[in-house]
């Protein structure tokens, strides 16, 4: 079988959980006999946009197309991007894959799906995060609150709002048709009762009345607003043309169905395990450590503040390990760190992905501590410290739940609650019987390897390519 998976980033040019779980799954499908080619975005500023080069990455055929975002004009360019989709379709018609596995089209087009399915090829696609509902990736707001859904594109106009809007575009909309009545009746007559109900509900919030004749101050840009709503349906749309959806959790796949996405398939992801290391010897402290991008969505600022609630609490170091992607922001949120703690907080710097790595990280430490703000889907951190049989302190928010059992494995807090990360670390501290017990329960946790993952999903592509065939497009005109 010939795979084709495409990826928004691929290792070792780019890292992230997505993108160690695609070069992790390329790789043990490879060993399984499978045919794999990975099309991935990269980032090259020494080369012009849509330069496409093929490297190989361990044994793994990657094509690598640039995408600087030197062409992103329009707000439409950042998730339809004719090039990228014409260098896609080139690769389909050289390497002919029987199916193509999509981990993302962040960076690349949201048309790819259809592009497959054109070309008779069936394909599915994994769910990473919200992408495709929100522009934002993680449904965040700037205020660092969770953002409950798009609303038809009035949440998304709003988060991305600019100082200064006006209610001139709702004005203007509304007055067109005023002008052209013949045009408002064929808009009463063909235009979908949803779009209809949408431009009613932007002119409303944009405090207009019914003969436009009373402007009140702007609530939303109505123009972004249709702008978001496009983006919403088109990409639900190109979606449609998946044969299934793949949601590593039972959160995200709720979130998508409530949004009106259908045939999705739960299937948790795969890692390649860390073993768990040899029984902690208590020693004269208790070593908690922070893994991974140290970001204020990840929550670090949010440690640091709770940390400075346990001024008072002797015999605990924290351990920072990760990539410090922005220097003020961590020399801010050290500074703000009391003194009498800053001595108990030491920086251990980047970590390679390479397993004798990955075990020295997670079995010098007594517990993993992961505050994400978000809503994560299956964080990779939080799998990867509970297979090493290192318990996890962690924020209760979207699919983390699913993996940290409180009590059994670790223990849940509630990020919006001002100092229940630092009763969890104290407890978690004073208590070596919980500590016993937790790690007994995160050893005995299932966490899902990555061969195990890729049978799984050799099965199902099984399945797609049975039920789709290869009878060529099912669109005219090919």
């Amino acid at each position: 079988m010939k795979v084709l998976m495409v990826t928004h980033g691929f290792p070792h040019r780019e890292l992230g959980g997505a993108e160690i779980y695609s070069y992790d799954l390329a790789r043990t499908l490879i060993s399984e006999g499978l045919e794999v080619t990975v099309f991935s975005r990269t980032v090259d500023l020494a080369s012009r946009d849509y330069t496409v080069f093929e490297e190989y990455v361990d044994g793994i055929s990657v094509i690598r197309v640039v995408n600087n975002f030197n062409d992103l004009y329009t707000f439409f360019n950042g998730f339809i991007n004719r090039q990228i989709a014409g260098v896609f379709s080139r690769i389909l018609e050289e390497r002919r894959p029987d199916l193509v596995h999509f981990q993302h089209l962040f960076s690349l087009s949201g048309n790819l799906p259809y592009i497959a399915r054109y070309k008779g090829i069936p394909s599915v696609l994994t769910l990473h995060d919200y992408w495709y509902i929100c522009p934002k990736v993680n449904l965040f707001r700037p205020d660092y609150t969770v953002c409950p859904g798009p609303e038809d594109g009035f949440a998304c106009a709003d988060c991305n709002s600019q100082p200064g809007s006006t209610a001139a575009e709702a004005v203007a909309l509304a007055s067109f048709f005023d002008r052209h009545p013949l045009l408002k009746q064929y808009a009463r007559r063909f235009v979908p009762g949803r779009i209809k109900n949408i431009i009613k509900k932007v002119v409303y919030r944009a405090g207009t009345s019914n003969q436009v004749t009373e402007v009140r101050p702007s609530v939303v840009d109505p123009v972004r607003v249709m702008e978001f709503f496009f983006r919403l349906e088109y990409l639900k749309s190109q979606l449609a043309h998946c044969a299934c959806l793949i949601s590593p959790s039972q959160y995200l796949k709720k979130r998508y169905e409530t949004l009106g996405y259908g045939n999705i398939k739960y299937l948790p992801l795969g890692i390649q395990k860390v073993a768990p290391g040899p029984d902690r010897i208590e020693g004269d402290e208790v070593v908690v450590g922070f893994v991974g991008n140290i970001t204020a969505t990840k929550g670090f600022s949010l440690l640091i503040d709770e940390l400075n609630r346990l001024n008072d609490l002797d015999g605990i170091r924290i351990e920072i390990h990760g990539q410090i992607y922005d220097t003020l922001f961590y020399e801010r949120c050290i500074a703000s760190l009391k003194d009498s703690f800053r001595k108990k907080l030491v920086y251990k710097g980047r970590f390679d992905r390479n397993p004798d790595s990955l075990a020295g990280v997670y079995h010098g430490l007594d517990a993993v501590v992961f505050p994400s703000l978000c809503e994560e889907n299956a964080p990779l951190v939080v799998r990867e410290a509970i297979s090493a049989g290192t318990p996890v302190i962690a924020s209760n928010r979207g699919g983390t739940p699913e993996v940290v059992r409180h009590g059994l494995n670790g223990l849940l807090f509630d990020p919006a609650l001002p100092g229940d990360l630092a009763e969890k670390i104290r407890m978690f501290c004073n208590d070596r019987d919980l500590r016993k017990s937790l790690m007994k329960g995160a050893r005995d946790t299932h966490v899902v390897d990555i061969k195990e993952h890729a049978k799984s999903l050799m099965e199902l592509y099984e399945q797609v390519m049975g039920s789709e065939g290869r009878n060529g497009s099912r669109f005219p005109g090919q």
